[in-house]
């Protein structure tokens, strides 16, 4: 009968560890590993191109419109941004640190799991019984004080500062496109400029050649014209130097190698727009209430709260609940056990006190932050005014040139100047454009720095495209204050 019971005690404890075994593996998560190569991720990162039907597809869907053609024959500004949005690694990484976020608000759901104890006996004083007795025990923790509920809070807010992080990173992304585009068209301008000025200056070193040989002009002002034709042609030269970096600064922006865009055909129209009107009262309200970077901070001090609140409760002590259960000797004898912490020795002041001051710290920071954003609208609108002054003035002096050039060629056609000093005077009003050429890059530039100050479009339209945290998934959202 002893050896009975004692094999019926080890099924027992078998079949016992068995169940328990495959409810334990029964929800398990496998490891899967991923292989991370250097030679091929930078094999990867050369293959990136402008011409993938992946892209297509994003773009298609982000702006609502198919193509008729692919790929493209020129680029323009949103459809470069569009490929910026898909291709650069900097927003793949504020996407994944999203995706970390999400995953700490499962984390901070999960509720603590329930503890079993095996705990078998051995009398040896027991006579004609057999002298052991299996225990089990089952323990229950219980949370008090809301503690699931202030960490869910947590995670809740700094999803939603990791959500804005993504789109304060596509908008950094968007300033990048532009501003590059900006400095490759304000060099094309230039170059443009440079080669109309060679070719004038071309024509001032041939009359004045002939003109040499007539005695008409030393040798000295022949020199000097030659010099200044050399002049102008390091210049052009310089800019082809400077056209090729601005290229490989504008692939850079996109996520792309220099070789992605090498044949690639840029559309530049975004900088023949009309000048924006600018709401300055509605542009700084926007700018203090709706920039991502206020509102990170805004998300930053919400999980500082809650992390306070979480501290606060921790001091009352978590419950455990215990039932057990032992099989001695033929009898069965039930337990019921509660166990808790007794705040003896300390109440967590501690980390509540780490909790407050990382509060202030967070509002702190907030205050920082905010100031920092109407400094930066200030200064940016101010640089606008300046830049559409300058621009007028510009403007001003483009129409006095162009009326002085159709006025000289009515004085060189009555035969009142010559030859030479009417291909010197359009030389130097091909000077003159090259201010204008500065002014215009200034205004634009004065734009990027009020949107940059905004994150948004100069001009406060009333919708714009807000980009998805999720890679392939952008739309054209209402924004509200």
């Amino acid at each position: 009968m002893r050896i009975n019971n004692e094999a019926n005690i080890r099924i027992s404890c078998k079949c016992l560890v068995f169940i328990l075994s495959i409810i334990s593996l029964s929800g398990c998560v496998s490891y899967n590993p991923i292989h991370l190569s250097p030679v091929n991720n930078a094999a990867r990162l050369e293959a990136q191109t402008l011409d993938k039907p992946e892209l297509r597809r994003f773009i298609e869907t982000s702006r609502g419109k198919q193509f008729s053609e692919w790929p493209l024959k020129s680029w323009d500004y949103t459809n470069l941004f569009m490929a910026a949005v898909f291709y650069h690694p900097e927003l793949s990484l504020a996407r994944a640190r999203l995706s970390s976020a999400k995953a700490g608000r499962i984390t901070a759901g999960e509720r603590p799991n329930p503890t079993i104890s095996l705990v078998p006996g051995y009398n040896t004083t027991s006579s004609g019984i057999s002298p052991w007795f299996p225990g089990l025990s089952v323990n229950f923790p219980v949370e008090t004080g809301g503690k699931r509920a202030h960490r869910i809070n947590v995670a809740s807010n700094l999803i939603e500062s990791a959500r804005l992080n993504v789109i304060s990173m596509a908008w950094n992304v968007r300033s990048n496109v532009r501003r590059c585009m900006l400095d490759m068209y304000s060099i094309r301008e230039t170059g443009l400029l440079l080669k109309h000025q060679e070719e004038i200056q071309s024509k001032i070193v041939d009359i004045m050649k002939l003109r040499r040989t007539e005695g008409d002009i030393s040798v000295f002002d022949f020199n000097q014209a030659q010099i200044t034709l050399d002049t102008v042609r390091n210049a052009f030269q310089e800019n082809s130097v400077q056209e090729n970096q601005a290229r490989v600064r504008l692939a850079n922006s996109l996520g792309l190698t220099a070789s992605a865009l090498k044949d690639i055909v840029i559309d530049f129209d975004v900088f023949d727009s009309n000048l924006p009107e600018i709401d300055l009262q509605a542009a700084r309200k926007q700018a203090v209430f709706n920039r991502s970077d206020v509102l990170i901070a805004l998300s930053d001090f919400e999980a500082t709260q809650c992390s306070l609140q979480l501290e606060i409760a921790k001091q009352y002590p978590d419950i455990n609940i215990g039932p057990g259960y032992q099989f001695d000797q033929g009898e069965d004898k039930w337990s019921v056990g509660i166990a808790f912490t007794l705040p003896v020795f300390n109440r967590n002041k501690g980390p509540i006190a780490e909790a407050c001051a990382k509060r202030e710290e967070a509002v702190a920071r907030f205050n920082v932050v905010q100031a920092g954003v109407i400094s930066q609208v200030d200064q940016a609108i101010a640089g606008y005014g300046n830049a559409v002054t300058r621009l007028k003035t510009c403007e001003e002096l483009r129409l006095k040139m162009e009326t002085q050039q159709k006025s000289l060629k009515a004085v060189l056609k009555a035969g009142e100047i010559s030859r030479l000093e009417a291909t010197i005077a359009e030389m130097e009003l091909c000077n003159s454009a090259k201010e204008r050429i500065s002014s215009f890059t200034r205004i634009h530039q004065a734009i990027a720095d009020i949107e940059d100050a905004l994150q948004s479009p100069a001009g406060l339209p009333e919708a714009e495209w807000i980009i998805s945290p999720e890679k392939g998934d952008s739309k054209k959202e209402q924004k509200h204050e």
